[in-house]
């Protein structure tokens, strides 16, 4: 059970709340006794330094984002005893929240595995995981020229979205245009790319010509479902 969807999905919530931290230590901890007979493993992934995190986000996600994320509070929570004074207090307010999870993490009373993705290697941070939860990890790569096939410019059936898919020579993954362009993806087997660190596929029709493939995942995103065609193919 990754923190993202135990602790972060709610800290802003509860943050904003009335709880004290008495409350939100004895919430978490009902939560943990209820899942007890499933033997979970809370996986914590963190990064010990906020703010260039979210700074490099911000480049990748653009400025809608930035101005959700950094936009001026309401007087709760944080902010109640803090009074707003720019985006220093919001990062103040951010790593407030990611020090209390993490307070909350360390009370847990279950299997837990805290892992620092400030380097961004994720085939190792996914065979931690693995190997922590008692599994054998294993990894289907694929060479250069079999990902080179994926390549080439394609467009949505019924649309006007453009999605160009390019292989990075010095990095080696393949990276996409139409997602968040730093993201890099990976080869997962069976014809199918995945996105690292984000729950999206690309499933490909390598029988069809011109090449096909459809966007998976349990992300709410507008292209989910969708099936798009290639134009042009070639490494770009």
């Amino acid at each position: 059970m990754l923190e993202g969807c135990f602790l972060h999905a709610l800290d802003r919530y509860i943050l904003q709340s009335i709880w004290e931290e008495k409350d939100m230590m004895a919430f978490f901890g009902e939560i943990v006794e209820l899942l007890q007979p499933l033997q979970p493993l809370v996986v914590f992934l963190h990064r010990p330094n906020l703010r260039l995190s979210y700074e490099k986000a911000f480049q990748a996600s653009g400025e809608r984002w930035r101005s959700i994320t950094m936009r001026e509070p309401e007087p709760y929570g944080y902010f109640a005893l803090h009074s707003y004074s720019g985006d220093e207090s919001i990062f103040g307010s951010l790593l407030y929240e990611q020090e209390s999870m993490a307070k909350v993490f360390d009370s847990l009373s279950v299997a837990k595995l805290k892992i620092d993705t400030t380097d961004e290697l994720w085939g190792h941070y996914a065979r931690q995981i693995t190997e922590a939860a008692g599994y054998v990890y294993a990894s289907e790569t694929g060479t250069q020229t079999e990902l080179s096939k994926y390549c080439g410019k394609y467009q949505i059936e019924g649309g006007e979205a453009i999605w160009t898919i390019r292989y990075d020579e010095k990095s080696q993954p393949l990276y996409s245009s139409l997602f968040w362009p730093y993201m890099p993806m990976e080869y997962s087997g069976n014809d199918t790319l995945e996105f690292v660190s984000f729950p999206i596929s690309l499933k490909f029709i390598a029988a069809e010509d011109p090449l096909t493939f459809t966007v998976q995942g349990n992300y709410d995103w507008k292209y989910n479902g969708r099936t798009f065609k290639r134009l042009t193919s070639g490494e770009l």
